[in-house]
């Protein structure tokens, strides 16, 4: 289990290791060994981040990491917090969006009151 870290934020946490090598002639990656890897597989299974001090050879811009191994106490306990936080910021979202929905009703009622008054 492994924590990546951009700007000192986690910003991916996943239950299993995929390091991957970029091979430029091949313009292709490739799943290797810790030691041999230049990028690492988010938890998506679609994202690649760059390992921060190994070669940087891509094509592409990457985000530069800092990967961290953790036991499954400490993934589990990132989990929950990224859970709840994810669940506070989709309730301010949702808040939000209704207060732009309500905007945008007054504003629709007070356009609609001076195109009466218009004729």
């Amino acid at each position: 289990m492994i924590k990546i870290l951009y700007n000192d934020l986690i910003i991916d946490l996943c239950s299993t290791e995929r390091y991957l090598k970029y091979l430029p002639q091949q313009q292709r990656y490739i799943e290797v060994k810790k030691y041999m890897a230049n990028a690492v597989l988010g938890s998506d299974g679609d994202t690649v981040y760059h390992i921060m001090g190994t070669p940087y050879n891509f094509p592409k811009e990457l985000k530069s990491v800092i990967v961290y191994d953790i036991n499954q106490e400490e993934y589990l306990k990132i989990k929950s917090s990224l859970i709840s936080q994810n669940t506070k910021e989709a309730v301010d979202l949702k808040r939000e969006v209704d207060n732009l929905k309500e905007m945008v009703l007054q504003q629709n009622l007070l356009i609609q009151q001076l195109l009466e008054k218009l004729a």
